[in-house]
């Protein structure tokens, strides 16, 4: 039996564990201002473009959320680049803004050690055709990449149609 002296103080570590897992989501570890440089391409197998990007990312701890935005720019263009996500154990789920047409859809995927998968669906505005999306984020210490791929929507193979790595300029 527990004593009632050490109860509250079991119900304080048990409440700091189950908080644990929300602070310990990678994505609240991108706070603050990132220089990213790449490639991208408008859709497999076309022509890859340099992308460079300045992002300013929030975090809001309490609520387990990363707001991104910023600029990015490849010869002739540039787009901005816009998006939200929530972690909740392990759970992402939010919104982004698809600067290649597709234009904002909501994302869902899954936050495993640093690395963050998030999926979503578009239409091409030109050709109308679906595709899926996968974008992971691979998270190190003040440096974190995008992996971007895309599918026909009845497809089972995704190809990479864009990569671009990303370096904390904030200190």
């Amino acid at each position: 039996m527990v004593s009632p002296m050490i109860r509250p103080a079991l119900l304080v570590l048990l409440m700091v564990g189950l908080a644990w897992p929300a602070k310990a989501e990678p994505l609240l570890s991108l706070g603050g201002k990132w220089a990213g440089a790449g490639w991208a391409s408008r859709e497999p197998g076309a022509p890859r473009e340099r992308v460079r990007c300045r992002l300013t990312n929030r975090v809001d701890h309490a609520l387990g959320r990363l707001s991104v935005s910023g600029t990015c720019a490849a010869p002739g263009r540039r787009f901005d680049l816009s998006g939200r996500m929530t972690a909740e154990g392990g759970r992402l789920s939010g919104r982004w803004s698809n600067p290649f047409g597709a234009g904002a859809a909501n994302v869902s995927g899954r936050s495993r050690g640093q690395t963050m998968t998030v999926s979503f669906r578009g239409r091409d505005p030109d050709t109308g055709e679906r595709f899926k999306v996968q974008m992971r984020w691979t998270i190190g210490d003040d440096r974190f990449s995008i992996t971007t791929a895309s599918a026909p929507i009845d497809g089972e193979t995704y190809r990479v149609v864009g990569e671009i790595g990303f370096a904390r300029t904030d200190g």
